[in-house]
């Protein structure tokens, strides 16, 4: 099994299924919007532990049904055979979603309102969260943490919020440290003029 092949799909399939449901929001008509409840209903009624091989087919319509609405054919058709070519090298998308459970449940609750809200930023980042969230037990399984780089550094990780947080605590420490700095240096010059 290749990481870095892995790595590369998830990351497209980041990319591209986070386009084609930012792209839908314009489009979704009501009886999309109804096939989604009814999916989402379906969804919530099968046990995740139980079934997996059940959920990934209801995930899978779920997710074209918005991506479809998109009308771009050619985007669909790379996401489907980014899954097909996942499933190939042995990482079947059913596992990622038996081994999220009910935390894939609220997602597709929380997409499904989006869609009625017609929040196309919401969708995308719960899309994009989605497909990071499913990579992230198939990459570990693979011997691979989310956190460590390629060999050949091709794959960008996804900051997470404490990531965020971290960077901005950096740079107001960065802050700091250069007024205390150019005070220190203030101070040195008031004492040589003196």
């Amino acid at each position: 099994m290749d990481v870095e092949e892995l790595l590369d799909i998830y990351t497209t399939r980041g990319l591209l299924e986070e386009q084609a449901a930012r792209l839908a929001i314009r489009h979704l008509t009501s009886k999309d919007v109804s096939a989604l409840e009814r999916l989402a209903t379906s969804i919530e009624a099968v046990e995740p532990d139980h079934a997996p091989e059940r959920l990934w087919p209801l995930y899978q319509q779920f997710h074209l049904t918005i991506y479809r609405a998109s009308k771009r054919p050619y985007l669909v058709n790379m996401i489907e055979e980014l899954w097909k070519r996942e499933g190939e090298m042995g990482f079947p998308p059913s596992r990622a979603v038996a081994s999220e459970g009910s935390d894939e449940v609220y997602l597709v609750r929380a997409m499904l309102s989006a869609c009625k809200l017609r929040d196309e930023k919401a969708l995308g980042l719960l899309v994009r969260y989605q497909v990071r969230k499913a990579a992230s037990p198939l990459l570990e399984q693979s011997g691979f943490r989310i956190g460590d780089p390629p060999a050949s550094g091709r794959f960008e990780r996804v900051p997470s919020p404490s990531d965020v947080e971290g960077l901005g605590r950096s740079r107001q420490e960065k802050t700091k440290r250069g007024s205390r700095r150019q005070m220190a240096s203030d101070g040195l010059r008031d004492v040589r003029e003196r």
